[in-house]
């Protein structure tokens, strides 16, 4: 059985593709044991490698999503059967595998017409837009809607089902090449790096957006407060400032952590009448897991009725994990970066 492995805390020396031992056959009562077909990256791979991840440290097999037939199940496995096709979701890893063996409530069946790579594109991205906008958000039709990285997973499943609503306008930053594509997936008002994107936000709506969703968290949490009208609220997704490139940098999670303090204020979320939440999917899907089928249930019926749809950016063979984690690095992908297993 193939596995990508990160050996070590590092750069992409590290990564390597590892022939082990099939998993072993006997399973805990509530595990499932999945063939896998395709995996989804993620920012989070990213961290693994480098050492930053809470959830687990290198050595390790990175991967945190992916999708799959389940081969075998345990005795007390209830609404997940040998046959069923799954997503899966893996926030201690090992998802860069060829099988995979994990929770039942990490399962979720994907339909017939939806294929592996989509499978593997789907639940972590939508997830987390669906849980943004809507629980967490509030997002109301006729209300305005403000994204960083429309480009991203993230971003483009938030254009898709902010637009599931009636009236909805989406505001979207990307680099300028990518603009089309992310009008054309939906976005009203599409502002690039370069711009100063307070400005512009503040002269299509003077008055601020109903909520922002910022992935980048530093000293952008402070700009997001302020595009806010009063009693709107920004959801804060990740922290993609902390990231740069191959290597974790120490003076740059220095500046990263000295930017955050005091950004977020009990006095200034009082002042401006705004609310701020946060999103942290792995801790929902790990101890609240019966939150998301019903979720899951809206979002495959949003999918087959073609309200929403996975851009996959590219497949890799997982020989070339180095290339494809480079893609996401560099920014360069528009949706989900695929491994094909």
């Amino acid at each position: 059985m193939r596995r990508i492995v990160a050996t070590a805390a590092g750069g992409y020396k590290t990564l390597k593709v590892e022939h082990v031992s099939l998993p072993s056959s006997v399973l805990g009562p509530k595990q499932v044991n999945v063939q896998v077909h395709a995996a989804g990256m993620n920012f989070a791979d990213i961290y693994s490698r480098q050492g930053l991840s809470p959830y687990f440290q290198p050595p390790c097999t990175l991967g945190i999503e992916c999708a799959g037939m389940v081969l075998s199940i345990g005795e007390q496995v209830k609404q997940i059967k040998v046959g069923d096709r799954v997503a899966v979701t893996s926030f201690l890893g090992g998802a860069f595998s060829e099988q995979i063996v994990t929770e039942e409530s990490s399962c979720s069946p994907v339909p017939e017409i939806m294929s592996w790579d989509e499978a593997a594109a789907i639940k972590i991205n939508y997830l987390t837009a669906y849980l943004s906008l809507f629980p967490l958000g509030g997002l109301q039709p006729h209300q305005t809607v403000f994204t960083h990285n429309a480009a991203g997973g993230v971003g483009w499943a938030v254009t898709q089902l902010a637009k599931t609503l009636e009236g909805v306008t989406v505001i979207g930053r990307a680099s300028q090449e990518k603009h089309q594509i992310i009008q054309d997936n939906g976005v009203d008002h599409a502002l690039h790096y370069d711009q100063d994107h307070v400005k512009e936000i503040r002269q299509l709506t003077p008055n601020g957006v109903n909520l922002v969703l910022d992935m980048y968290s530093g000293s952008s949490l402070r700009v997001s407060q302020d595009l806010l009208k009063p009693f709107g609220k920004m959801v804060i997704l990740g922290a993609l400032n902390l990231m740069d490139k191959e290597f974790a940098n120490p003076e740059r999670i220095e500046q990263f952590q000295e930017s955050v303090k005091d950004t977020v204020t009990a006095a200034n979320i009082l002042n401006k009448s705004i609310g701020v939440a946060g999103l942290n999917l792995a801790e929902i899907l790990t101890h609240h897991p019966s939150v998301i089928p019903p979720i899951w249930k809206t979002l495959m019926n949003l999918y087959e009725d073609g309200h929403i749809s996975p851009r996959l950016d590219s497949v890799w063979r997982f020989e070339e994990i180095v290339e494809a984690t480079k893609i996401l690095e560099d920014r360069k992908n528009i949706g989900k970066v695929i491994l094909k297993v």
